[in-house]
């Protein structure tokens, strides 16, 4: 995991996480952009209708678990269930670009980013506009235009390119 930039080692501390970077946001956000963009163009040419299913499917259960969130009071038990969900839809939308180098790096990459950003959003503020994003992509890609995906996931990542970092609060 320290290899991966998720933890860090220090003499006589042990593991620690590493606290939240804007500059490291920035660049992670930009390779997710550059991964998930060159994905999406493979998979015009490659997702056949099994794997539109399976992003179909992903998408659903992003929207079924973000009402769940907005009817609920108390939204902290569900955000694993988003998290995860959310990663699903990311892993599914390149599963089937056919480079599995890709596949590997962007979910190294994804990693790193949403360590960034885990404990900027814990009121789920953005979480409207990620399925709004999510429905747009999965669109795009129903419609087989290379072009409005890749626009589609730039303007979905690309508000994380200038996103201030939240000041860090100890407790």
């Amino acid at each position: 995991m320290s290899t991966e930039g998720l933890v860090s080692f220090q003499e006589q501390r042990g593991l620690c996480v590493p606290m939240p970077n804007p500059q490291l946001q920035r660049e992670l956000t930009h390779l997710r952009i550059l991964l998930e963009c060159e994905g999406a163009c493979l998979l015009i040419r490659l997702g056949g209708l099994e794997w539109e299913a399976r992003l179909t499917a992903a998408h659903h259960k992003l929207s079924h678990i973000q009402s769940r969130v907005w009817a609920s009071e108390d939204r902290s038990p569900l955000f694993p269930l988003w998290t995860q969900a959310e990663l699903e839809f990311h892993e599914t939308f390149i599963s089937s670009c056919d480079s599995d180098v890709l596949k590997a790096s962007n979910g190294i990459i994804y990693c790193r980013f949403h360590h960034q950003l885990i404990n900027t959003d814990k009121e789920y503020i953005s979480l409207a506009e990620k399925i709004q994003d999510y429905k747009g992509i999965l669109d795009a890609r129903l419609e087989r235009n290379k072009e409005l995906i890749k626009q589609r996931v730039f303007d979905h990542l690309s508000r994380n390119l200038c996103k201030p970092m939240p000041p860090v609060v100890f407790s």
